[in-house]
C-alpha cells in the first residue's frame, strides 16, 4: 500500500518528491489481496496478548508465511511492560482500503527519477503494465530481484538495499 500512497503523492505534489523509489505495485487497481492480513491484524486484541509471541500466534492462524508474519509484527509497538498496539492506523486502513487502491488519475504524471522494483516471483508488476507504468513515470527504471516476491525488501533485504542506494547515489 506504500507504493501507492507514493505514487500519489509523487503525481500530485512533484514539489515535494525528489526520486520516488516504489516496491512491487504498479499504478492500477488490484482486486482484494490483502484482505486476509487485514482481518489477521483486526483479529488482535491488545487487551489479551502479553507479548509479542502471543500476537504471533494470532496472526499464524490467518498467515502461514512465517516471513510475512514477521513483516508484519514490524507494525508493533510496545507502550509499556505488557501492552501493545500497532504503529499503523489500521481502522483507517480498513475503512479506506478501496481509495488507497485506486489508480492513478488518468494523464497524470511524475516527471523525475523513478525506482521500480519487482519480485521475480511476484505477479503485481506484469509486463502488460509498463506502458502503464511508463505512461505515469516517464523516467522509471524498472528493476527485478531475484527469488522475491511481492514482499521483496523482506524475502531479499540485501538486493533490495543495494539497488535503492545505487538509485539514491545516482
Amino acid at each position: 500500500m506504500g507504493g501507492k500512497v507514493a505514487m500519489q503523492l509523487a503525481v500530485h505534489h512533484q514539489e515535494l518528491v525528489e526520486k520516488l523509489i516504489v516496491a512491487d505495485i504498479a499504478p492500477k487497481m488490484y482486486p482484494h489481496r490483502h484482505q486476509i492480513i487485514l482481518e489477521a491484524l483486526q483479529a488482535v486484541d491488545f487487551s489479551a496478548v502479553q507479548s509479542r509471541y502471543d500476537i504471533e500466534v494470532v496472526l499464524a492462524q490467518y498467515i502461514d508465511n512465517k516471513a510475512i508474519r514477521q513483516f508484519l509484527m514490524k507494525n508493533v509497538k510496545r507502550i509499556n511492560q505488557n501492552t501493545f498496539t500497532y504503529k499503523c492506523n489500521l481502522p483507517v486502513l480498513v475503512s479506506h482500503y478501496e481509495l488507497i487502491n485506486e489508480n492513478i488519475p488518468p494523464h497524470s504524471q511524475f516527471e523525475g527519477a523513478s525506482l521500480f522494483l519487482k519480485g521475480t516471483y511476484s505477479d503485481y508488476i506484469l509486463k502488460s503494465d509498463l506502458p502503464t507504468i511508463e505512461a505515469h513515470f516517464p523516467n522509471a527504471v524498472i528493476k527485478s530481484i531475484e527469488k522475491a516476491g511481492h514482499w521483496l525488501h523482506a524475502e531479499q533485504p540485501e538486493k533490495f538495499y543495494e539497488i535503492v542506494i545505487n538509485f539514491l547515489l545516482q
